[in-house]
């Protein structure tokens, strides 16, 4: 089926999209609406023959990743992911038709039992894929960012390292890697590489007052030069689907109480833990229409019960398969890895974009931050700065 037709509204297309349900093949879209909702969502509204009222559904802009997701795995996750459709994949202008899934509770509003929800519906995705690298194996759309790389690939892979190296010279930073933290990041090493020319450019600024401490940057930094005893940890976990983002907004409470995961252009394989340290570090925190973030009024639950709800889960659906004493003692290595993979690359780009704007830094000061434009800097700085401390404490553990 041809998505012109689809997205030019003609009927007699999305009356073939519902005949793929046996129950509903004999029903005939009389008209199509369309409601742009932001740069990636439209909502279609279909007029029913014989029905009283329409029914909507989800046309999504996204990437190919997704757009596999949804072919080949999405199926195994009806209690979760929403149904998919149509996928039609070209590269980063793939698009998708799912359910119109109506949130009836934003974050600011759930309750402890949402939050309940939400994190066994993060085990459940993870028990779903434990261990089973037979669903695993979906080509190359489907990455691994934690598993090693071949030895014919390793001085492929420090050659383009020390080429991405001579862009960070706009920061003024001598960033590098050993060739051991590179052998053992294997696929990682880019991105680490992004991580530790933040640490470098705060280093020379002698921190980041509140947020980063010089102790803090040594252990980063540490870190960032022998990486193993966080990746031996992460890599001993079972592998399994990983979403990637699980953050508090794309997360949907259902009329009934059951919470529905949104945007996969992330998924991957990998340690599920490294999903619930992403859901549990930014849980309070809650995201506004322009994109800022402010901690909850009161908290609603502790880290440690969004922690103890996902392990007992893991155990209640595995048994014997999950070993809920090594799942506990990775959180360490995932709280680690969040910091050094999530935040550090996002803080190196929103630097690069600021030099690029003319806007060189001489401090991490308020003031400065302000006059360069980055002011989400200013605003994540108290989420920041708790992640910060909690990596300090977790790298000590290793």
């Amino acid at each position: 089926m041809e998505v012109k037709q689809l997205r030019s509204q003609r009927p007699r297309a999305w009356s073939a999209i519902l005949a793929q349900e046996p129950e509903m093949s004999g029903i005939v879209v009389t008209q199509v609406s369309r409601q742009r909702l932001n740069s990636r969502l439209t909502r279609f509204t279909l007029d029913l023959a014989d029905h009283t009222e329409p029914i909507s559904l989800i046309g999504k802009e996204t990437n190919e990743t997704e757009a596999l997701f949804y072919q080949t795995l999405s199926q195994r996750l009806p209690f979760l992911a929403p149904r998919c459709w149509f996928s039609h994949r070209q590269k980063e202008k793939s698009w998708v038709i799912l359910d119109d899934v109506i949130s009836v509770r934003p974050p600011h509003r759930w309750t402890a039992g949402d939050a309940e929800a939400v994190v066994q519906g993060l085990a459940s995705l993870h028990v779903e894929f434990w261990d089973r690298e037979d669903l695993l194996d979906n080509g190359s759309w489907l990455t691994h960012p934690l598993e090693g790389i071949a030895l014919d690939q390793r001085y492929i892979l420090r050659h383009q390292v020390l080429e991405q190296r001579a862009f960070y010279t706009q920061l003024g930073t001598g960033v590098t890697l050993s060739d051991h933290a590179i052998w053992s990041l294997g696929r990682l090493a880019p991105r680490f590489l992004h991580a530790a020319a933040a640490v470098a450019f705060l280093q020379q600024r002698e921190g980041w007052p509140g947020v980063f401490e010089p102790v803090d940057l040594d252990a980063a930094a540490d870190l960032l030069d022998d990486p193993m005893p966080m990746l031996y940890t992460l890599r001993d976990q079972p592998l399994t689907l990983q979403h990637g983002a699980p953050l508090n907004h794309h997360w949907h409470i259902t009329l009934f109480g059951a919470a529905r995961l949104f945007d996969w252009r992330q998924v991957s394989a990998g340690p599920g833990i490294t999903d619930l340290v992403h859901l549990v570090e930014q849980f309070n925190w809650l995201r506004n229409e322009s994109g800022e973030f402010s901690l909850r009024p009161q908290e609603m639950v502790t880290d440690e019960t969004l922690i103890d709800n996902y392990i007992l889960h893991l155990a209640a659906e595995l048994g014997p398969l999950c070993d809920t004493r090594g799942v506990r003692q990775s959180i360490a290595a995932a709280r680690c890895f969040y910091l050094l993979a999530y935040w550090l690359p996002r803080l190196t780009d929103w630097l690069l974009e600021a030099h690029r704007q003319g806007h060189p830094l001489p401090s991490m000061r308020d003031e400065h931050l302000l006059e360069a434009g980055l002011t989400p800097l200013v605003t994540f700085k108290p989420q920041l700065a708790a992640t910060v401390r909690r990596f300090l404490a977790a790298s000590r553990m290793l």
